[in-house]
């Protein structure tokens, strides 16, 4: 069985990790704004 994992400790989990050529490398200025569906109950 596999835990979910949010998008803000996945983003988290990356910064602590990476190294700063990594980090540097997937940064750019672009904003990507998405939709996200939840189900509740």
């Amino acid at each position: 069985m596999q835990v979910p994992v949010s998008r803000q400790a996945a983003v988290e989990l990356f910064f602590k990790s990476a190294s700063p050529p990594e980090i540097n490398h997937r940064m750019h200025n672009e904003v990507l704004i998405t939709r996200l569906e939840v189900a509740i109950g």
